[in-house]
């Protein structure tokens, strides 16, 4: 901190025009002279001792600012953060935050459910295009998977084990991908599992699944050995990336709630003369089916719903154009489901589909129609949407009890939002008093430019204009 300058003040000696010593005016210019010297001194301190408190309060809004960091939330909303980072997170987040300091430390030490999330994946973006982990890192694997299973001690887990999509069809090792160790240490803990999600070549998920599972690389149509207990699982996602066809080795389980099934070609019958799979699970609500292999396979897997009374949500997603779509054309009737869903699939599967299929306790319908696909016309595969929203009102009309239908635009975050002033995206349509149903259009434009083929106000009229046949 600098000073404030000080003017210097020149006292005079006293003058030879006092003859005699005349101490007099000497004592009078001395007096003025230091009089002035006391006024500058006091004007100097003044301004040192304002100066001095605006530095202070300067440094008192520095240090305030500095206090108000993260580490001072709340230990209740550190461990909000945590939990949801923990339950979404696939890179083994509780041990990476318990690492950040001693508090973070103590708090992720104290609750064993931040550790019950145990995620085994390799990543798609993996940059050697077949990457062989070295030893070090697979053993790190394992050790992680064991001090996971011990700081959560006997919180029930959820488990992810993934393979890189891309090896879809190739017979890859998958003991180059994931620890052999760290897939025992889970077997040893499957009773405390409860949200399971695999995504497995047949070799891991044979692996995984059996207690003592036989050595043949190859396919599996029969069970080798008894399933790992799983006594406590209530969410189960196996999406399987090998051209294998593998015998569904889980088909008892007795808390099993919901169900997806991917790029399927697993198999539920032990025999192909089997009509109706042998499973078991009691309390199953909801079945997931995506990227089905075929049609025939397809239609086996629904065979689960007549098997499984209590399935009361179908959800149908990313079904392809299956080449066998042509060889069932008999109508098959499912009970009890109430809520169907089908969403990002080609147009011939929903075309066949609603022709095949009915659904006598069926409630609400909700379609996510992919507006793109109708610029693939040149497709011998496409379907025009007249006909398509033929056999969607054939459908609606052999399920009796159905109430709501959602006809949504797939792409609709592309167009105008629903707040826009100028853009009516959503319209209720009324059907014959028989059936009454309420149909809704969701992200159609109505009004406005024209943005492709398809309109709301299109099929407003279609649904409108079509006659009881």
């Amino acid at each position: 901190m600098s000073l404030p300058a000080v003017t210097a003040h020149i006292v005079e000696p006293i003058s030879a025009s006092h003859p005699g010593g005349s101490f007099d005016a000497a004592v009078e210019e001395l007096s003025a002279a230091l009089t002035q010297i006391e006024v500058i001194i006091s004007d100097t301190t003044s301004e040192i001792a304002e100066e001095t408190h605006t530095s202070k309060v300067d440094e008192v809004v520095t240090v305030r600012v500095r206090q108000a960091s993260f580490c001072d939330l709340p230990s209740e909303i550190l461990l909000a953060i945590f939990s949801y980072a923990c339950q979404v997170g696939e890179s083994w987040e509780a041990l990476s935050f318990s690492l950040v300091c001693r508090q973070w430390r103590a708090l992720m030490l104290a609750d064993p459910n931040l550790w019950s999330n145990i995620a085994l994946i390799v990543s798609d973006l993996f940059p050697d295009p077949t990457p062989s982990l070295s030893f070090s890192a697979l053993l790190r694997m394992a050790k992680l998977t064991l001090l996971y299973l011990e700081r959560s001690e006997d919180c029930m887990l959820s488990v992810t084990v993934k393979m890189p999509t891309r090896f879809k069809g190739l017979n890859a090792n998958w003991q180059s991908y994931i620890s052999v160790g760290a897939i025992n240490f889970l077997q040893r803990n499957s009773h405390r599992i409860k949200h399971l999600h695999l995504r497995t070549d047949h070799g891991l998920l044979h692996a995984f699944a059996y207690e003592e599972p036989c050595l043949v690389d190859s396919g599996h149509d029969q069970p080798c050995s008894n399933t790992i207990p799983l006594p406590h699982l209530i969410s189960l996602s196996v999406e399987y990336v090998s051209r294998h066809r593998f015998y569904f080795p889980f088909q008892r389980i007795s808390r099993l709630k919901h169900l997806a099934l991917g790029n399927e070609g697993l198999i539920f019958h032990k025999s192909p003369s089997q009509i109706v799979p042998s499973v078991t699970f009691p309390r199953l609500t909801r079945l997931v089916v995506s990227e089905p292999s075929s049609f025939h396979q397809f239609c086996r897997t629904m065979t689960l719903i007549n098997t499984l009374p209590r399935i009361k949500q179908v959800i149908l997603k990313q079904i392809p154009r299956l080449a066998d779509l042509s060889i069932s054309r008999q109508q098959v009737i499912l009970q009890e489901t109430s809520l169907l869903k089908i969403s990002e699939s080609s147009d011939a599967f929903l075309s066949t589909f609603c022709r095949v299929y009915q659904f006598s306790e069926l409630k609400a319908f909700e379609l996510d129609y992919d507006i793109s696909e109708r610029s693939l016309a040149s497709s011998p595969t496409s379907v025009a949407w007249t006909d398509l929203m033929c056999d969607i009102v054939y459908f609606i009309r052999r399920c009796p009890m159905i109430q709501t239908i959602t006809v949504r635009n797939a792409r609709e975050s592309c167009y105008l939002s629903a707040n826009d002033p100028g853009t009516q995206l959503v319209e209720e349509v009324a059907f014959e008093p028989q059936i009454s149903p309420n149909v809704r259009i969701i992200g159609f434009p109505i009004d406005g430019p024209e943005t492709g083929p398809l309109t709301a106000r299109a099929m407003m009229e279609f649904f409108r204009g079509f006659e009881l046949k």
